[in-house]
């Protein structure tokens, strides 16, 4: 499956209103915050950025738990960067 499904898997949870503002703000994190240095790697990178989205949309954080399982099972993802607890 394509990166951007398990987008749609997370809209198909929470629906439009949330997912579209989810990503409108980890666009804006990924724009305003670049990479911690050439090493960090990009999904380590993307799934920082969801994650403070997600303090924005979802302030307390009730989502991110389950929005993590979703990202887990993106193998692109996967590894350290969807696994790691904030």
């Amino acid at each position: 499956m394509l990166p951007v499904s398990y987008l749609w898997a997370i809209r198909e949870r929470y629906g439009k209103s949330f997912t579209d503002r989810l990503v409108a703000y980890t666009t804006k994190e990924l724009t305003d915050n670049p990479a911690i240095g050439p090493t960090e790697r990009f999904p380590d990178w993307f799934v920082r950025a969801v994650t403070n989205a997600n303090f924005v949309v979802d302030n307390k954080a009730e989502k991110m738990p389950a929005i993590r399982n979703i990202l887990n099972q993106c193998e692109w993802l996967s590894g350290e960067g969807a696994s790691q607890k904030n």
